[in-house]
């Protein structure tokens, strides 16, 4: 899968990405889409984001997948514990 979009929304501070296979969703057999909100997010250690308009785009990207990975992981663990 590759990087097809990120969109990076003003209104409703959020990060929205998307990969997939293919970037024609028509032709697209897999595909990951996530939004995730601009206030938790992290850059390397534990610096705020902060406003993404003062960041570079792979930053925030890097930002969003970390943050995605940390609750995929948590989802991970509490679906092994039963």
């Amino acid at each position: 899968m590759t990087l097809i979009s990120t969109t990076i929304s003003d209104a409703n501070a959020t990060v929205h990405m998307r990969y997939a296979d293919d970037p024609d969703p028509e032709k697209a057999k897999g595909w990951i889409d996530f939004q995730v909100p601009v206030a938790p997010l992290m850059l390397k250690g534990n610096e705020p984001l902060g406003f993404p308009a003062d960041r570079l785009l792979r930053a925030i990207q890097a930002a969003a997948l970390r943050y995605l990975r940390d609750r995929a992981d948590e989802e991970i663990q509490r679906l092994l514990s039963f």
